[in-house]
């Protein structure tokens, strides 16, 4: 290496290694801060949900149950892939429960009706504007 201003300026390896193993854990910390985030936002919905049903009755808070349906599914996908993620090829061993819980996942999900469920979300919502711009 030359010394003076042109001199290439690298950084130590053991830096570089520090550096890469920094920047992993905070990638991991946001994956946990985002599924913490989702979860609580998932328990929210039930809890609404639940209220729903009490108040008001059943009939009442069926677009909140339907929305639970796709909201948990997706939820649980997302949070295993992520453990998946961070547990590296070794997620997709018996040795850990995820690639158990990635494939009920996925089961979930793809036998689920989504599509009515979702088109049952979307047109209660649709309804629900369309009263409120009747009442206006």
């Amino acid at each position: 290496m030359r010394s003076g201003a042109g001199a290439d300026v690298r950084p130590r390896d053991g830096a570089c290694n520090l550096w890469q193993a920094f920047v992993g854990i905070f990638h991991i910390q946001d994956w946990i801060a985002e599924s913490r985030v989702e979860i609580d936002q998932a328990r929210l919905l039930v809890l609404r949900a639940a209220w729903a049903m009490d108040k008001f009755g059943n009939k009442a808070a069926r677009t909140d149950v339907s929305a639970i349906k796709l909201v948990a599914a997706r939820l649980q996908t997302r949070v295993v892939d992520r453990a998946i993620q961070v547990f590296g090829a070794a997620g997709l061993t018996p040795d850990t429960p995820l690639a158990y819980l990635w494939t009920w996942a996925v089961h979930c999900v793809l036998s689920m009706d989504q599509t009515s469920t979702s088109a049952h979300v979307a047109r209660a919502e649709l309804n629900r504007r369309k009263q409120q711009r009747l009442r206006a």
